[in-house]
């Protein structure tokens, strides 16, 4: 869980935060394990297809990572299968070999 607190600086004639306090701890938040997940997509399709996705279609709020978003929340860490919606008109094509099938990636383990 991330928590950091903010104080308020100004009010008008925009709003104006900062941090009360400084923030302690490690990189771990979900937008971290976002950008390990986008990582790893890229190794899985290969660059050049992974390229194809535009940036509109891997930014928070995307079907791909609302698809992703979901399977964070439901996963267990038993050994199980995780169906991933990829974009559609991007190119990527069904591949067994790398569990992409209909628009859908199967990850394991």
């Amino acid at each position: 869980m991330d928590l950091i607190s903010y104080r308020i600086t100004q009010v008008s004639p925009f709003l104006r935060v900062e941090e009360a306090a400084i923030g302690s701890g490690d990189k771990c938040g979900a937008t971290y394990v976002d950008k390990e997940f986008l990582a790893w997509l890229e190794k899985k399709l290969g660059s050049p297809a992974f390229k194809q996705i535009p940036q509109a279609k891997t930014r928070h709020g995307s079907q791909l990572m609302n698809s992703f978003e979901t399977a964070k929340m439901h996963f267990t860490g038993n050994s199980e299968e995780i169906q991933i919606s990829l974009p559609r008109g991007c190119g990527i094509e069904d591949d067994e070999e790398n569990g992409i099938e209909d628009g859908e990636l199967t990850m394991t383990e």
